[in-house]
Formats: C-alpha cells, sequence, structure tokens
C-alpha cells in the first residue's frame, strides 16, 4: 500500500509547487484551509475528492473553524465527496487500520486545542485503538519534527519542541504502529524512523506539511510504501 500525506495546504491545495503521487491512499492531516469556514472546506472536500487515489481521508486541524462548530455539516460534505473524515474515529482499508484525530495543545485561541497536558487531551489520546498501525493526527508528539523556530511563542510549552508530550506516552503503547502522519509544525516538515522504545521496530514519523514558515506551499507532498 502507497500512502501519499499533505498537510498544511492552508486554501492553497491548488497551487501547490509540487504534484501529488500517484498512491493507495491520499491523506490530508489538518489545516485544510486559511479560516475554516464552510465553503472553504466544502471546497476542499470537492477538490480531494477528484483525486485519483482509490481512498481519501482527511482529519482536520485548529485552522479549519467549522470542522469543530459544524462537524456534522463538515462530515457530510466529506462524505458526499467521498473522502473518509475523521474525528477520533477508525477505518480499516485493505487490512491495515487507520486512525485520525485533530488534537493539538493549545495556544492563541485556535481549534480542537485543549490545554498542554490536561485531561482533556489525555482522554484524547486514550481513544486511539491499541491495534492502530497508521496514526493520523494534526500535530507532531514532542521531540519528533516539532522544533519551533519562536519558543516561548507557543502557550505552556516554553522551549524549542512542542509538540504533545502525552501522544509520545500513548505512541509508546501502540505495539502495532508502523507510521505516523502529521503537520502543524510547518518548520518540521520532513521525516524520520525512530523506534517506540529501544529495541522495538522502527516507526516511520512523517511531517506533511505543504506551507513553509512563510506560507507558501513549495514543500512535497510525502510517499509512504507501507
Amino acid at each position: 500500500m502507497r500512502i501519499v500525506a499533505i498537510s498544511d495546504t492552508h486554501g492553497m491545495h491548488g497551487r501547490m509547487l509540487h504534484p501529488i503521487p500517484d498512491g493507495d491512499v491520499l491523506i490530508h492531516c489538518g489545516d485544510m484551509t486559511g479560516h475554516g469556514t464552510l465553503p472553504q472546506l466544502s471546497a476542499v472536500a470537492r477538490w480531494l475528492g477528484e483525486q485519483p487515489h482509490k481512498y481519501k481521508i482527511a482529519v482536520p486541524g485548529n485552522h479549519d473553524a467549522a470542522a469543530e462548530t459544524d462537524t456534522g455539516v463538515i462530515e457530510m460534505f466529506f462524505r458526499e465527496c467521498n473522502v473518509l473524515f475523521l474525528i477520533d474515529k477508525a477505518v480499516t482499508l485493505d487490512g491495515v487500520k487507520f486512525w485520525g484525530a485533530p488534537w493539538t495543545p493549545n495556544f492563541c485561541n485556535w481549534h480542537f486545542m485543549p490545554r498542554r497536558n490536561s485531561p482533556e487531551m489525555q482522554a484524547k489520546w486514550d481513544l486511539i485503538p491499541d491495534d492502530t498501525q497508521v496514526l493520523i493526527t494534526h500535530g507532531p508528539p514532542h521531540g519528533i519534527l516539532d522544533e519551533y523556530i519562536e519558543p516561548g511563542y507557543i502557550e505552556d510549552a516554553g522551549q524549542d519542541h512542542v509538540g504533545c508530550e502525552l501522544l509520545r506516552t500513548r505512541i509508546r503503547a501502540l505495539h502495532n504502529l508502523k507510521v505516523h502522519l502529521f503537520g502543524h509544525i510547518h518548520e518540521g516538515y520532513g521525516r524520520v524512523r525512530v523506534s517506540r522504545e529501544a529495541g522495538d521496530p522502527l516507526v516511520e514519523y512523517v511531517n506533511a506539511a505543504i506551507c513553509n514558515r512563510n506560507y507558501k506551499p513549495w514543500n512535497r507532498p510525502q510517499a509512504v510504501d507501507l
């Protein structure tokens, strides 16, 4: 199975510098829009639905406001476009189990943002099934492709690495995990293979942010062969 991941297109999905590779599953890891209005999100749903991949999955991000305030309407838009829209949901495709969730630690009063290290955030990650093979979140786990160039700007972080500590802890218990896809921190774009614990098989971590630090859609989509 070839998985193609994009994230953080911020309404510029039609102006990406690089083409989207062929694959079996196309995944958008959130921040599909700039402000998350209903028309903006419906446009992304139509665009994703037009892509040639067999399966399409979308997880919202902190910019995708209407996905939180009008969830049912947005789910309908994506369903009508044949796009799987995941907020704390699992889907199994050709024998591979995916889980999608939009949550990131809070800053600037955006969306899907519980407080860092809060019981509410812990409860979100506790929902991830133990047998998840491909994890899709909007934001990174702490310490992996999450370095932010303005330390202290993100509330309660006060550090260069601003990913979620509770997510990193939860991942350590996901013994079947093969790939973790996310975006959110544009500067973290890239990929790395890291073991969950010493001696464990390597997990492929992919930050698929298309927009760079200056919100230019110049990064390449990421393809992962599972």
